[in-house]
């Protein structure tokens, strides 16, 4: 097991949250297009 390092952690876990902001934003202007 891994030990937990605080200044490793928003690193691993930006592009993740970026992907999802990215496929929010793409379900938003669909669901807009087809409204």
């Amino acid at each position: 097991l891994m030990p937990y390092n605080p200044t490793q952690f928003p690193e691993s876990l930006a592009p993740c949250i970026t992907n999802l902001l990215k496929f929010c934003v793409s379900l938003m202007q669909c669901w807009i297009g087809l409204a």
